[in-house]
């Protein structure tokens, strides 16, 4: 659902259904196409990880893909293979990014991180994950953020956009820090 001046960009139809948005002013508009099918929306590519790798000699970080089935537990794990047991390396993507900058058990620098088994790790932080993370937001967040969480909603309920792992990867990436894809 968008807010329906939000929905007009894209292009909603008749067969759109509009309701009243119960957190805020206005009506929202689930739009569809005139063929019932979603909005279509505009998604990047993924990019292709293949030649990220760690330098030799780097300290190299393990994350257990196999223990993450929430984003949750991506920073439970992520903390506990920097700093050990119980250990802290952020709660959400700032925090990660703050973290990767030094200062929180990593060393001052030549370091990297590999993520084992990520592939079961991008379907627990998949769509679904990312739609319940969303709606999370909407009930909790900034006002002032709420049409880009919508639209980031929108996108998800849609399987189109990015997931809460792609998220973890583009902070990697911002942050200059190596995360091999294994």
């Amino acid at each position: 659902m968008v807010a329906l001046f939000e929905a007009i960009r894209l292009r909603a139809t008749p067969g759109s259904t509009i309701t009243l948005d119960a957190a805020g002013p206005g009506f929202l508009v689930d739009p569809v196409r005139d063929d019932g099918r979603p909005p279509w929306l505009t998604v990047p590519p993924t990019a292709s990880r293949s030649d990220v790798r760690v330098p030799p000699g780097a300290r190299l970080y393990e994350i257990d893909g196999n223990r993450i089935d929430s984003w949750e537990s991506f920073f439970t794990v992520v903390g506990e293979a920097v700093n050990g047991p119980g250990g802290y390396f952020g709660r959400g993507l700032d925090a990660l990014y703050d973290c990767l900058r030094g200062g929180f058990g990593t060393p001052d620098d030549d370091f990297g991180f590999r993520w084992g088994s990520s592939a079961t790790s991008r379907r627990a932080l998949g769509y679904a994950e990312g739609r319940r993370l969303l709606r999370h937001r909407l009930q909790t967040g900034a006002l002032v953020n709420r049409r880009y969480v919508r639209e980031d909603l929108l996108a998800a309920e849609h399987d189109r956009g990015a997931t809460p792992f792609d998220w973890i990867v583009e902070v990697f990436d911002d942050s200059g820090i190596p995360l091999e894809l294994a």
